[in-house]
């Protein structure tokens, strides 16, 4: 057998046998069997419903990118069909995995010898005929049924006479298959990554500029905030800005109005302790015509459409007509804007309060903190998880020096505000913010000072405990084992990386992690060892882009694509 005409016979033989083992089991006796196999009958079965998942979800991965949905769909659904032997085919799909298409091939053939091994055991119709004709005997010589799901009629009455040492084997031979296949696609992905990642998740604007906007609309904040009561609130709405982004991945009320400028900025209020809920208001920062061009010129891979010192919104109020804003909480109090808009000239002032494009979304009752998900009953999907991963990921580089990120990045500085669409009690996760407390009385040297800065290399290692929470569905101290603790039986700077390594690890050999989001959370562990690490430097933000966010928007493709 020539070509990939093996992986479609391998991918045909799977349900049949399947079918055959449960047959059997069904029909055997009850007490005897467990006398006989001890279990193992049923661990086979359903090791071989695990692998034919996990061998029809790598198969779909790795021809997506080669074939249309209908080819793809065609090919699943019969093992015989004539693109099987598509010598074009072969040849896109040796292209796709590059240097491991070699060793995929021979790990499928590894997978068929396994399988023709079980067949021998069991007389299904065609079994006979296996040594010389291979899986494709018994393919043909039982038809299927029904397609979705596979149904199989059985003419006789079923014998397996393979023994538990002979099971044994097998289900570990399974297991080593499943793991390799995924390993050479994860490598292969890896190399076309290196080449392609920065394409598919270019920043829509220089991080330097988003980062130095964001430093003024905290600053600014800072300025006008009353002296009336002592804490203020502020919370930043955490956007990726990414371009290349399908048409057809839209999942939040924000993508369909995405900033392109890195100018525009969405900030939540809790102005006063008298205030029922949060004030949600988008804030435009002006550049200096000249400075934004110099800075969108230097950086080729970013192209503005309308100069940066336009606002997206029009408004019909001249912007320097807008009375500067000298405090900023009763000016809300007073407005009776359910959207509201401010801007920041190019000298700095903020300037306010004007009528905002209202937004597709409902204010929940109470805001939600991220530990409050992931220690309650809500179960993020994967298209959540992976949308919140690369949402915190690229914040990470576009806030890292910002004062919004300069004290605190942890998983209770998160929050969301909004309620998810056709849910009243439940928040949407695609609209997290920053969450910031501060207090007027005292001034911002005063400020800084109450928290030593964090170090880049905490940052990035925070990341990495943030991903692996989302990821897990739960806080990392309830990851946490005896053995993570330190001599006096306290956590200490190791505890959460050990507990989050172990269990990554756990769930990866289960095949309960994506190996895209094992590369990109250690990545983040493996930056966290330099202690001189700065995220501002190029070559690290390079780094992050490919081997953090380039998987994990991989994977986000992968998912939205359905």
């Amino acid at each position: 057998m020539s070509g990939i005409e093996i992986v479609g016979v391998v991918l045909g033989a799977i349900p049949l046998i399947i079918a055959a083992l449960e047959n059997y089991e069904s029909a055997s006796d009850r007490v005897a069997d467990f006398i006989k196999w001890r279990g193992q009958l049923s661990a086979l079965i359903q090791s071989l419903w695990m692998h034919q998942t996990s061998y029809h979800m790598s198969l779909r991965y790795i021809l997506e990118p080669i074939l249309n949905p209908e080819e793809i769909e065609a090919m699943i659904l019969n093992s015989g069909h004539g693109m099987w032997e598509n010598k074009d085919v072969a040849l896109a799909l040796q292209g796709r995995l590059g240097f491991a298409y070699q060793v995929y091939m021979k790990t499928v053939s590894d997978i068929d010898d396994t399988l023709k091994t079980l067949v021998c055991r069991l007389n299904i119709d065609g079994s006979t005929m296996v040594p010389k004709n291979g899986l494709s005997a018994i393919i043909v010589a039982n038809p299927v049924l029904h397609s979705s799901p596979k149904q199989f009629m059985f003419k006789k009455a079923l014998k397996f006479t393979m023994e538990r040492k002979q099971i044994k084997k097998l289900l570990t031979k399974l297991k080593e298959c499943n793991e390799s296949l995924d390993n050479f696609i994860w490598k292969a992905d890896n190399v076309s990554k290196i080449h392609s990642a920065k394409l598919r998740s270019q920043f829509l604007a220089p991080l330097a500029l988003i980062e130095r906007n964001a430093t003024k609309i905290f600053n600014g904040l800072m300025r006008t905030w009353c002296s009336d009561h002592d804490l203020h609130c502020a919370a930043l709405l955490l956007e990726q800005r990414l371009t290349g982004r399908r048409s057809n991945t839209s999942h939040s009320a924000l993508d369909a109005d995405q900033d392109t400028t890195g100018s525009r900025f969405h900030v939540s209020f809790f102005p006063s302790s008298t205030s029922s809920r949060w004030v949600d208001a988008e804030i435009h920062v002006l550049e200096d015509p000249k400075m934004s061009l110099h800075t969108v010129e230097s950086r080729r891979t970013v192209r503005f459409q309308n100069p940066p010192s336009q606002p997206t919104q029009r408004i019909d109020t001249d912007i320097n007509s807008l009375p500067v804003i000298q405090n900023i909480c009763s000016d809300i109090r007073e407005s009776e804007l359910d959207w509201m808009g401010f801007f920041f000239d190019n000298k700095g002032k903020m300037r306010g309060i004007y009528k905002a494009t209202p937004r597709d979304a409902l204010y929940i009752e109470k805001i939600i903190r991220l530990p409050q998900l992931l220690d309650g009953n809500y179960q993020m999907s994967l298209r959540e998880i992976c949308n919140l991963s690369i949402t915190l990921s690229s914040s990470l580089l576009q806030l890292s020096h910002s004062p919004w990120l300069r004290w605190s990045w942890h998983k209770s500085d998160i929050m969301f505000i909004f309620q998810k669409k056709g849910s009243t009690l439940e928040a949407d996760v695609n609209l997290p913010y920053l969450f910031f407390e501060y207090s007027a009385k005292r001034s911002v040297q005063e400020e800084r000072k109450k928290s030593s800065e964090m170090a880049d290399c905490y940052k990035i290692l925070q990341l990495g405990i943030l991903l692996t929470e989302i990821a897990s569905g739960k806080s990392i101290e309830n990851l946490r084992q005896p053995d993570d603790f330190g001599p006096n039986g306290a956590a200490n700077q190791l505890t959460d990386l050990q507990a989050a390594r172990r269990w990554m690890k756990e769930r990866l050999s289960s095949g309960n992690l994506t190996l895209n989001s094992y590369s990109a959370i250690m990545q983040c562990f493996q930056l966290s060892i330099d202690t001189s690490l700065n995220l501002q430097e190029g070559k690290v933000q390079d780094i992050i882009k490919k081997e953090i966010i380039g998987p994990l928007y991989e994977e986000a493709s992968f998912f939205w694509s359905g």
